[in-house]
């Protein structure tokens, strides 16, 4: 046989694809084209499933808040916070903390033997928010 009567790839591959081809009966073609498309179905509808889980997931509806009380020389100050009647926990270096607060805007309030001292923070929902020092300074004539 020479080169030029050999069979090209092409017509090699496209006969071995027939016969493979008729190895298969047509009703099992069919049902394997029917199974592909039911585990197609099955994946995207869980894809989907995943996708709205994560779009439509509820949100945090709270934050956390943190700080350390300080008085205009530095030194820590020990004293009872809140927010929004939430007492905080202090611990003895003036740092206090609260785990879940509703987000938006909230008043801090330090209460002092002298009076209350107060400061608007904004709570974030999912984050928590550090104010770091917090310089308290209660005038005197304040009630």
């Amino acid at each position: 046989m020479s080169p030029v009567d050999s069979p090209s790839l092409e017509t090699v591959v496209s006969d071995m694809a027939k016969d493979v081809s008729s190895a298969v009966p047509k009703q099992d073609k069919h049902r394997i084209r029917i199974l592909f498309l039911r585990i197609m179905i099955a994946l995207c509808l869980c894809l989907l499933a995943v996708f709205i889980y994560r779009v439509a997931a509820p949100r945090p509806a709270s934050g956390g808040l943190d700080g350390c009380l300080r008085t205009p020389d530095g030194a820590a100050l020990t004293a009872s916070v809140r927010v929004n009647n939430q007492p905080g926990v202090v611990g003895p270096d003036g740092c206090f903390f609260f785990a879940s607060l509703p987000a938006g805007a909230q008043i801090l309030v330090v209460q002092l033997p002298g009076g209350d001292w107060q400061q608007a923070v904004k709570i974030l929902p999912g984050q928590a928010i550090s104010l770091g020092n917090v310089v308290v300074a209660i005038s005197k004539g304040q009630p």
